[in-house]
């Protein structure tokens, strides 16, 4: 929340000075999952580095997350893309029609509710290859 922190964990031995930085990294292993994270540094006599938010989607057995669902407006369908390939999204009807169809290189699809009527529709998602594929349900209001 920005406000209550808790430690998590603990980088010893890191210094530096300001001509001369230190790198460092450290891994949450139990992040809130599909929640915002707020993490910061204490800095030692320095005080505390700015928050930085991340929030952690967890697309589960499905393979996929729809955020917000139903989609009122603008939604992201998050999948797994660890690799950054191009994907692309088909949507189609009740009636098996396709309707919408769109590529990406990142790990979700953005999706405006105005290219669609209220109401179930269907996706395939797969790579450019054809070999992977994630098929689900969405709805739009």
């Amino acid at each position: 929340d920005e406000v209550n922190f808790e430690v998590i964990g603990d980088i010893q031995g890191v210094c530096g000075n300001l001509s001369q930085p230190e790198p460092y990294s450290f891994v949450d292993v139990n992040p809130v999952k599909n929640a915002i994270n707020c993490y910061k540094l204490e800095l030692g006599n320095y005080g505390f580095s700015e928050s930085v938010k991340i929030e952690i989607i967890d697309i589960g057995s499905s393979g996929y997350q729809i955020r917000p669902h139903p989609i009122t407006s603008i939604g992201k369908i998050f999948f797994s893309n660890k690799q950054l390939s191009s994907h692309k999204i088909t949507i189609y009807n009740a009636e098996g029609n396709v309707v919408y169809g769109s590529f990406t290189e990142q790990d979700f699809f953005e999706v405006n509710s105005v290219d669609f009527s209220s109401g179930l529709y269907f996706f395939d998602i797969s790579n450019l290859a054809g070999n992977a594929s994630i098929t689900g349900k969405i709805v739009f209001r």
